[in-house]
């Protein structure tokens, strides 16, 4: 599963954040600036487990964090809230831009490994099988924990039982089939409804011909809203 402009037409019409999210994608044409950084979308907006607060996470693959680092001040340093910097996540060394369109917070990620190993894309695969499995009760129960404080790896890991630290097994769990999976959380109905979630989680006291026209740095359009 990539998250590209044209597998995100689903947002268009989705939940107001993803319409939302859907239009700032257009507006930084990010799929066509980053192009030849492969981009990808992932985090919690496009599989509807956001909050409010919740930012835009495009992933990136670079050969170089200096080249990728020209490239996107050079298209996203004039929006609002600007930052960049560089720093060692999980052990390798990344570049973070974050910056704000529209009241959306959005995160622009780079490493020097192909996305489909990154830690942010692992965690996208498996939790969209996992929601998948799931369904609305998942969904519901997860928002519910992130609104209480949780991140979303941890989130997932409260409701579907998940032992052990949540972001590694997350990522290890990525490279199962959906049928060992599965079996992975306890087979089909306790994966559904892991008892109350909410009881425990939280201690006492997260076609790349994008674009339509829109331009960095520009006013957005009257009614660019939700």
């Amino acid at each position: 599963m990539y998250f590209t402009m044209r597998s995100l037409a689903f947002m268009e019409h989705g939940s107001s954040r993803q319409r939302l999210a859907y239009r700032v994608l257009e507006y930084l044409r990010v799929f066509e600036r980053l192009k030849q950084y492969r981009p990808v979308v992932a985090g919690t907006i496009p599989l509807d487990v956001d909050i409010h607060g919740s930012d835009l996470d495009i992933v990136c693959h670079c050969n170089s964090l200096c080249e990728f680092e020209r490239a996107v001040l050079k298209y996203f340093s004039a929006e609002r809230e600007f930052q960049l910097w560089k720093h060692p996540i999980h052990g390798q060394q990344s570049l973070v831009a974050t910056l704000t369109v529209a009241e959306l917070p959005v995160e622009l990620f780079g490493q020097t490994i192909p996305v489909e190993q990154q830690m942010a894309f692992r965690h996208l695969i498996v939790e969209d099988h996992l929601l998948r499995l799931g369904g609305t009760n998942a969904r519901k129960s997860i928002r519910q924990l992130k609104q209480l404080g949780l991140k979303t790896e941890p989130a997932f890991a409260a409701h579907f039982g998940i032992v052990g630290d949540p972001y590694s097994e997350l990522y290890e769990m990525s490279l199962l089939s959906e049928y060992d999976l599965l079996n992975s959380i306890g087979g089909s109905s306790s994966a559904v409804g892991i008892p109350d979630p909410l009881s425990h989680a939280l201690p006492e006291g997260d076609d790349p011909r994008g674009g339509s026209g829109f331009k960095s740095g520009r006013r957005l359009p009257s009614g660019f809203t939700s």
